[in-house]
């Protein structure tokens, strides 16, 4: 009996010990990602054509990660074929609030395009083409500097 006992507290142990291993490289693989986006990835503009703020299952604020995850989904133009991308908090980062359908932002995208690897940039609302164009000039900027 004690010999069973010890062999689940190890394995266990184990469990908890893999899971925050994978996680850690998750979040690592996650973060380089996304830097690689933001150094190589390509621009255009997105239009919000669905927004999903986080559900949470219980009631309290500023909890992440519980419940369903705030959801995006938006078009974009790329060589004039439109597409919709679509993705959550859980790939990528969404505002909890302040989106709505319509609004137009910034979208990264990588080289090899696909819809699921396009992420919006909300730090940078586009209202007409000028801001665009500010927007890749300061994005270039700061790939310059960081080279």
């Amino acid at each position: 009996m004690k010999r069973n006992k010890k062999v689940e507290r190890i394995f266990t142990i184990s469990i908890i010990i893999l899971t925050v291993i994978v996680g850690m490289n998750h979040r690592k693989n996650r973060k380089s990602e996304k830097e690689n986006l933001f150094q190589n990835g390509l621009f255009t503009i997105g239009e919000v054509i669905y927004y999903s703020s986080p559900k949470s299952p219980i009631a309290a604020p500023k909890i992440s990660n519980t419940g369903k995850p705030a959801e995006i989904e938006f078009s974009v133009k790329i060589n004039g074929q439109k597409y919709i991308c679509k993705y959550d908090e859980w790939s990528g980062e969404i505002p909890n609030e302040g989106i709505e359908v319509g609004n137009k932002y910034l979208v990264l995208y990588p080289k090899k395009f696909s819809p699921n690897e396009c992420r919006m940039q909300f730090d940078y609302p586009i209202k007409d083409s000028i801001d665009f164009k500010k927007y890749i000039a300061e994005f270039e900027k700061i790939r310059k500097k960081d080279e």
